[in-house]
């Protein structure tokens, strides 16, 4: 006759090990494509507050020279891509607004939306 046991099993199935795997891999290649583009912000975020200085927004509330100061700054710091920023004018205050799309896979894609405020 065979004895029966009734202890328990312990330890994790070859099938939960994989899932672990697989979800630890899902969560690194989601941060290795979005973490640049937060990098990428704050060096934003830091631009428009120089530009918004050297331009002398406060004093003058001109939107050309905030906007040229801008771009100078980014092509100073190597930010390639210099379209879809879009500053608006809010009494002393400059609001950058911008949006990057990154491709996830297939037809799938992640929006970002990014906001920085000067001064602040």
């Amino acid at each position: 006759m065979k004895k029966i046991s009734f202890q328990k099993q312990r330890g994790i199935s070859l099938w939960g090990v994989m899932g672990l795997v697989v979800a630890a891999v899902v969560v690194l290649w989601l941060a290795i494509k979005v973490a640049p583009e937060y990098l990428e912000s704050s060096s934003v975020d830091t631009c428009l507050k120089d530009a918004y200085a050297a331009s002398n927004f406060a004093s003058n509330n001109r939107v050309d020279d905030l906007k040229t100061s801008f771009n100078q700054c980014l092509q100073n710091n190597a930010i390639y891509e210099q379209s879809g920023y879009e500053i608006k004018p809010q009494g002393k205050t400059a609001i950058l607004e911008w949006k990057r799309q990154l491709p996830m896979f297939g037809n799938a894609s992640l929006l970002l939306e990014f906001s920085a405020r000067a001064p602040e």
